[in-house]
């Protein structure tokens, strides 16, 4: 599989930039366009799936063509160059420029340490000390946290004969949660939170964050049984009706059901889709991953300096492209070439986002 005659590369850069429209629009605008029309469903809800269903798949297909220590420094490269930059030029560089706290008081709050936890991928507090009013600043990095632990089952397991049947239990137990669980007893609101001695080491929304479970699994499942998912491109126009038919249907919890079943074949078929060519030019190169990292700061950044209107969404979407440009092209593609030479990644990096805040 040649990542240069699929569609991988463009639905990566659409994931990422449904999830920053979406959060965009939300800072600036304090609604969400597809969610509020639909009730069941936001464009950066959609582009997380995108980014998970894709990491899922690709991801399993480098576990099972490459040795552990090759996997694990690929992802490793992929993932942690961008957060090593970007989270100390936040908080240690454009922190104290925006802060309205001394640099004293700035640099004394706990509150600062906790964000800078999240160049681990293990996001505690996503907020800056007096910077816009304590507005989040990363809320959407508790996606790496699953897509990190993905990482883990993958790299570990991928070599075991029962490796297939571990993922496909795995992603019908979270599915099985879901089904059993309406938005009552498992809301939005519901976050995890592990604490030794009153010292905080994982928070993670349980719901938010078990859609990215379920999408990475699915996106595996895929991989490890569908052995030619070329095929999965004739089915696009099918599965693409009954998703959208889903958003007439009157309850939430149904649709969620309906677009976890339909949505990763979807992704998976459009990514090989012959009809549909959807080629990324090599200047633009792979902005996701940063934009994925930037856009929430930079909305808030932009709200903070220019104030909400429309165009200002335009600017800071325009400024996350550029940003994610440069964090392509500086930092995590000098990283990416520092992969061992014997790594056999099948498909090319598959990493998101993101794995997304999404949502």
């Amino acid at each position: 599989m040649n990542h240069r005659v699929n569609n991988f590369d463009a639905l990566r850069l659409l994931g990422a930039l449904l999830v920053a429209f979406s959060h965009t629009v939300v800072v600036m605008k304090g609604f969400e366009p597809l969610g509020d029309l639909t009730q069941k469903q936001s464009f950066g809800g959609v582009g997380l799936n995108i980014f998970c269903i894709i990491s899922g798949f690709l991801i399993t297909k480098s576990g099972r063509a490459n040795n552990r220590l090759a996997f694990f420094e690929a992802r490793a490269l992929r993932i942690f160059p961008a957060l090593l930059v970007a989270i100390p030029l936040m908080a240690l560089v454009f922190g104290p420029m925006l802060t309205s706290l001394t640099l004293a008081n700035y640099f004394k709050t706990p509150q600062l340490w906790y964000f800078l936890s999240s160049m681990l991928a293990l996001p505690l507090n996503p907020a800056l000390p007096g910077v816009v009013g304590d507005a989040p600043m990363i809320a959407q990095l508790y996606s790496l946290t699953a897509e990190l632990g993905f990482y883990l089952v993958v790299g570990v397991f991928a070599s075991w004969i029962h490796f297939p049947k571990l993922i496909l239990c795995m992603c019908g137990l979270v599915f099985a949660v879901f089904c059993l669980n309406s938005y009552d007893t498992l809301p939005f609101s519901r976050i995890l939170s592990i604490q030794v001695e009153g010292m905080t080491l994982l928070t993670f929304p349980a719901r938010l964050g078990l859609t990215c479970v379920y999408y990475l699994l699915a996106g595996s499942v895929i991989a490890l049984f569908v052995s030619r998912p070329q095929r999965l491109a004739s089915f696009v126009p099918f599965l693409l009706a009954g998703w959208v038919y889903a958003f007439t249907l009157e309850q939430r919890h149904l649709y969620d059901a309906v677009e976890m079943v339909l949505f990763p074949p979807l992704v998976i078929g459009i990514a090989f889709a012959k009809r549909i060519r959807l080629p990324v030019p090599g200047a633009i190169g792979d902005l996701s991953y940063g934009i994925y990292i930037w856009h929430f700061f930079i909305a808030e950044v932009v709200l903070s300096l220019l104030g909400g209107r429309y165009a200002n969404i335009v600017i800071a979407l325009l400024l996350s492209a550029a940003t994610g440009w440069l964090s392509f092209r500086l930092v995590e593609k000098p990283a990416l070439a520092r992969r061992r030479a014997h790594a056999r990644l099948a498909t090319g990096d598959g990493a998101s986002v993101s794995k997304a805040a999404l949502g």
